[in-house]
């Protein structure tokens, strides 16, 4: 979708005057379309002039007097969320925050370094479009959960009713008919939920909300939630925490939908009869990590589909033909998930001797629970230092 403006306003955040020449001079000569360039020097003034009427876009420098590094991001969003926002950075070196920046919402980042009259012009009219963008999936992302989940949940309720006898007795051969239907239904919803999920990646809605958890526990009660279907196929489902197991950094209904979708998988892709294991410990190279492993006696993955199955919309052939099919987003949405708590997820699989996934989170530690807030602090932020003894 196109956004068709001759001239877009521009709210320049920058509190170097000479940087806003700079970029004032870079404009100027742009056409098709044009932009007209509107200046503030700090935070403050910003946050008044978004809450008004006639902007189409921002550009800011992250590092101003009221403001520091994503704090000045997160404070223009909380006033001009639907505005598209390009970042600034200061030199290469800035590079890691200007990507930060992109993935926690604004559209692009730009080093002032190289910077130059055909390229910004350029970036700004692919940021507002961007925006359009996003906001074209919000819409649609809103109505599938609408059209497609409300009924979904309507008719597996009403299933979970006809088979629970609530409307009389069913003969076996209903119920089993019945029984295809719900399992099918429960599909088609996780296809949903998948979709809505990688959507919000894609975007970099997807939220983390890291704390201090127990992985031990998340670990024995989520196999416990997919006992029942191992056991409908005769498989052996074990699960075990180390002992004095230390609390990790993460966000715990992430962690458990990445155990549900490898636990899941692993049940699906082992023969009746198997066995699916899973383990929270250490990590044995580095003890400031923990690991899981979710473990499977299937017939494997193959050497060449290792480094892909991770990888969006990626579905390895042998499952394909074998008619077991699907979005190729789960093992995706885990990897980001993973990477997003500060870990990392992989396989290690002999084709015919089973797999073995493992996926990392952070140990907690109030150093690293705090790391974002200071880092996030701006130079006129007050701190508190509040002395605790933890019981």
């Amino acid at each position: 979708m196109s956004v068709l403006k001759d001239k877009f306003k521009v709210l320049l955040l920058e509190d170097n005057p000479a940087d806003a020449k700079l970029i004032q001079i870079a404009l100027q000569g742009a056409c098709d379309p044009a932009f007209e360039l509107e200046w503030v020097r700090d935070t403050p003034d910003a946050l008044k002039r978004v809450s008004e009427d006639g902007l189409d876009i921002i550009l800011t420098d992250l590092n101003l007097p009221s403001s520091v590094g994503l704090e000045t991001l997160t404070s223009l969003q909380s006033r001009g969320g639907e505005l598209p926002i390009v970042v600034l950075t200061g030199s290469y070196l800035e590079t890691s925050l200007g990507r930060q920046a992109v993935q926690k919402g604004a559209q692009d980042y730009l080093d002032k370094q190289t910077m130059d009259a055909r390229i910004l012009p350029r970036v700004l009219a692919f940021a507002v479009e961007r925006k359009a963008i996003e906001r074209f999936q919000e819409e649609f992302l809103q109505n599938i959960n609408h059209e497609l989940r409300t009924p979904l949940t309507v008719a597996s309720g009403y299933l979970r009713c006809v088979l629970d006898g609530e409307f009389g007795p069913l003969p076996a051969k209903q119920r089993r008919i019945l029984d295809l239907v719900t399992r099918n239904v429960l599909y088609m919803t996780q296809l949903v939920e998948e979709f809505v999920e990688a959507t919000r990646v894609g975007t970099g809605k997807l939220s983390i909300s890291p704390q201090r958890v127990d992985l031990g526990e998340i670990v024995l009660r989520t196999a416990e939630e997919l006992r029942l279907a191992a056991q409908e196929k005769d498989i052996s489902l074990t699960a075990k925490a180390s002992g004095g197991l230390e609390p990790a950094l993460a966000d715990p209904k992430r962690c458990r939908q990445v155990l549900f979708n490898l636990i899941a998988n692993a049940i699906k892709f082992t023969p009746r009869g198997g066995s699916v294991s899973l383990e929270a410990a250490p990590l044995a190279s580095d003890p400031g990590v923990l690991r899981v492993c979710v473990a499977d006696s299937g017939k494997g993955v193959p050497r060449e589909a290792q480094a892909l199955i991770f990888e969006r919309l990626y579905q390895e052939r042998s499952q394909a033909k074998e008619g077991r099919k699907g979005l190729g987003l789960g093992l995706y949405i885990c990897s980001e998930i993973a990477r997003r708590q500060g870990g990392r997820i992989w396989v290690e699989s002999e084709p015919g001797k089973g797999s073995r996934f493992y996926f990392t989170v952070p140990r907690f530690s109030y150093a690293k629970a705090l790391a974002p807030i200071l880092a996030e602090a701006s130079p006129s932020s007050e701190l508190f230092l509040v002395q605790c003894r933890v019981l």
